[in-house]
């Protein structure tokens, strides 16, 4: 199935938008990508608190915010479920890292077996991204 790049942008954008929600200021947020044969794999990372283990089965809930979440302001809950259901539509998994040392939190949208034209507009976002 080819990928929709305004879905895969908006997959993009909602882990971004949770980084820079969760970072304080200061902090930094990484975008880091690796392309392979076998697959195309974007990883965002911050500095921000992370994601506290007993959170991770339930982050991809619709409505489902951590304390910190809602500390960190206005949001429904929607965000990584509308993010999870537009990466699944696209074979691509998405994957919640818990808490890394240095409280960095990591969240990576892969595609497994991406074709020329899918490994293409990931890179072409990878490239929005930095820009």
């Amino acid at each position: 199935m080819p990928m929709d790049r305004a879905r895969i942008g908006q997959v993009l954008t909602n882990l971004l938008a949770n980084a820079l929600r969760h970072t304080p200021a200061g902090g930094t947020i990484t975008v880091h990508t690796n392309n392979t044969p076998d697959a195309v794999t974007i990883t965002v990372t911050d500095t921000g608190d992370g994601i506290a283990t007993e959170h991770l089965p339930h982050v991809f809930n619709r409505f489902y915010r951590t304390h910190t979440g809602r500390e960190a302001g206005p949001g429904s809950g929607l965000g990584l479920a509308v993010s999870q259901a537009l990466a699944h539509a696209h074979d691509v998994h998405l994957v919640p890292a818990p808490r890394l040392n240095l409280h960095r939190s990591r969240e990576e949208l892969r595609s497994l077996s991406p074709g020329p034209s899918q490994r293409g507009i990931l890179e072409r976002a990878r490239f929005s991204v930095h820009g």
